[in-house]
């Protein structure tokens, strides 16, 4: 959490730029170099392929010194106008990692410590969620937002005393995402391009809910046929706290469906995927659909640990992580955290 301590610190400060060209994006909207460091109006579009994002500023990015960046994973920024004390326009990226902090953790953080930030309000930008608000910055009108890209917190801030509303709208309104991380395998590539081919929207949250988010309060043996109707294969029983888990498998979909239940009762349902697809289509989706109602515990997991938790159409769903993967969690009822 100290990262966005400085972070938020740095967010309202104007940096002194180097002159080192920032060697950990690649910006494809310019023919700039770093002998030619002349900023222009025309769109410059900045990839950052290993965060999984994009964004576009009229003018050229350069990397703040390492005294201003610190333990920051990119601080990038430049000027429009330059030197023009009415009429100019700094722009701001600062990328910083939440890794151990859950996304719920994250935005409670800001909320409490938006570093002087008024206004503020939570929003979504690019589908994600974020919190935005304006300041005063040496006398001058800024705005900024803080977009929670779970593990990572991205900051967009922009400082004018001319059009700035307008400015800021088409700073965020450019964030975009670009595409996933690289994959492991090239068994892994194939695998993901033929569940996009025939079922990339198998499992959107309308379709969750009305496969599988209905078992939940059934019958055990209820719900064991529901799965096998979607050609699901049985393949594991696994016990622990009390609870059952029924774990079924459909290797074409590369999914995991596991019924958890309680004295033959299902308690919640959880959907696994080694697709990365499939789980950033639902996520995705949630983003657009639900209401975030806080942290929650994943009743099997020992010690307890909170997750962000949302509602939709009367049930909850988290996102349990582990080791072995990601999962989709619905359920009547959670256990909330403080």
């Amino acid at each position: 959490m100290k990262h966005i301590l400085l972070l938020i610190s740095i967010l309202l400060l104007i940096v002194q730029l180097s002159c080192t060209p920032n060697n950990n994006y690649r910006n494809s909207g310019s023919n700039y170099n770093s002998e030619t460091q002349i900023s222009a109006p025309e769109p410059h579009t900045y990839d950052f392929p290993e965060y999984d994002f994009s964004v576009s500023a009229p003018c050229v990015f350069e990397e703040a010194p390492a005294q201003t960046k610190g333990k920051n994973l990119v601080s990038v920024g430049g000027f429009v106008n330059k030197g023009n004390r009415e009429n100019f326009t700094f722009y701001q990226l600062i990328v910083t990692d939440t890794h151990n902090k859950t996304e719920a953790e994250v935005l409670d953080f800001i909320k409490n410590r938006q570093g002087g930030l008024n206004n503020i309000k939570q929003t979504k930008i690019g589908g994600y969620n974020a919190i935005e608000g304006n300041a005063i910055t040496q006398g001058v009108n800024t705005k900024g937002a803080f977009i929670v890209k779970t593990p990572y917190l991205i900051a967009l801030t922009v400082i004018s005393p001319v059009n700035l509303e307008q400015k800021y709208n088409d700073y965020k309104n450019s964030f975009k995402t670009v595409g996933e991380p690289p994959l492991n395998s090239k068994d892994e590539v194939e695998t993901n391009k033929k569940f996009d081919e025939t079922s990339n929207r198998c499992f959107l949250l309308d379709e969750l809910i009305e496969k599988f988010g209905c078992n939940v309060g059934r019958n055990i043996s209820v719900a064991k046929k529901s799965a096998e109707k979607e050609n699901l294969v049985q393949f594991m029983e696994q016990q622990n706290n009390g609870y059952n888990a029924t774990l079924f498998e459909n290797n074409e979909r590369n999914t995991i469906v596991a019924f958890v239940s309680r004295n033959h009762i299902v308690s919640f349902v959880g959907i696994g995927f080694n697709s990365k697809t499939a789980m950033n289509a639902i996520f995705t989706e949630l983003r657009t659909k639900v209401e975030y109602v806080g942290r929650s515990y994943y009743p099997l997991q020992v010690p307890k640990i909170e997750y962000p938790t949302y509602k939709y159409d009367g049930y909850f769903f988290q996102k349990f992580e582990s080791e072995q993967g990601s999962m989709v969690i619905i359920s009547k009822s959670v256990e909330m955290a403080d």
